[in-house]
């Protein structure tokens, strides 16, 4: 008996075993076979991806070239304000803070300040201009606690204007507090014994909690454990965001908090990662590739990050939450 491959769908296929002792009816059969499930399942999953498309097509027809009324916006020209505060000696002075504690990891301050002009002009005479600024300001620490386990915690602002911006007084404060964190988090005693009880998450992690687990047994479908193998779950990631882009035409960029290893490659879309992997490193690539694209009104974000949604609209960016995204996904 030998193997038989034959393939089934992309990135998948079924081994079927024939006859291997010269019989030449009984190997056509069974390549026939093979092949008849093989074009059965390909049409199936046709008439599947056709049925789904049909659900996001417009009945009606728009001209392709409807002729606009002119208009024109021209909004005040912004210049990046940025006062006459000492920003790096504000950056030096926080950060210094890790003195106060010698069993930190690590402990920085970072700023970005932007202001960007945006220009709109087609044929028919419009004439649109766009001014937004973006002054953004972080402090963040790691520590480890007696066990190994790796503790970080940050704090962060991000204002439309400089007026909005945080006193000097309030930065200090958090940074005391953001330290005074990490020191109870790395004192917590451990819990050594299973507890069963009721546990509170903050904002951010409660997303995540509610999307990946509760919401996905209420809508029927079970958690498939992605944390357990992450080059796998960002494989299958990958392979999803190409089905659905060269079904709807879209250009898709994942951003990953680390280079895959081994590196996944794409012809469809764009896979790419932070310069150096930490917490939130993916969401600060994306910041910064919104902020210096040209159209990032033009972008759409996906995700159920709540402070990274503020920053993404800070940029003028839209965002969608992933869940139904990842809806959509599934459907493809």
């Amino acid at each position: 008996m030998g193997p038989f491959l034959h393939q089934l769908v992309p990135g998948a296929g079924q081994v079927e075993m024939v006859a291997l002792d010269g019989d030449s009816f009984a190997l056509r059969r069974s390549l026939w076979l093979a092949t008849d499930r093989a074009y059965k399942q390909a049409l199936k999953s046709y008439a599947t991806k056709q049925a789904v498309l049909q659900r996001f097509q417009e009945t009606q027809q728009i001209d392709d070239f409807s002729r606009e009324a002119q208009v024109t916006a021209i909004d005040k020209l912004v210049v990046l304000d940025l006062g006459k505060q000492d920003w790096p000696a504000l950056l030096k002075s926080l950060s210094s803070r890790y003195r106060q504690d010698p069993a930190l990891n690590s402990f920085e301050a970072t700023a970005s300040f932007g202001a960007t002009n945006r220009y709109f002009v087609n044929s028919e005479g419009t004439v649109l201009r766009r001014g937004s600024l973006l002054y953004q300001i972080e402090v963040r620490g790691t520590t480890q606690a007696a066990d190994g386990m790796r503790l970080e915690q940050n704090y962060g602002e991000i204002t439309p204007n400089l007026q909005e911006f945080p006193t000097i007084a309030k930065l200090e404060k958090e940074t005391g507090k953001l330290l005074e964190t990490l020191k109870q988090l790395r004192q917590a005693p451990l819990v050594k014994e299973t507890y069963q009880g009721p546990v509170l998450f903050e904002p951010k992690a409660a997303d995540i909690v509610v999307s990946d687990l509760i919401a996905q047994n209420v809508i029927g479908t079970r958690p498939d454990a992605w944390w357990r193998d992450r080059h796998a779950a960002m494989v299958a990631l990958v392979h999803l965001l190409e089905v659905w882009a060269a079904g709807n035409g879209e250009d898709v960029t994942v951003v990953f908090e680390q280079p895959p290893s081994p590196p996944i490659a794409s012809t469809v879309i764009e896979v790419a990662h932070a310069p150096r992997p930490r917490r939130d490193a993916a969401d600060d690539e994306i910041v910064r590739r919104l902020l210096a694209d040209a159209e990032p009104a033009a972008v759409r974000v996906v995700t159920s990050d709540r402070w990274l949604a503020d920053r993404v609209h800070a940029t003028g960016a839209t965002v969608q939450p992933a869940a139904p995204f990842r809806a959509q996904l599934e459907e493809f």
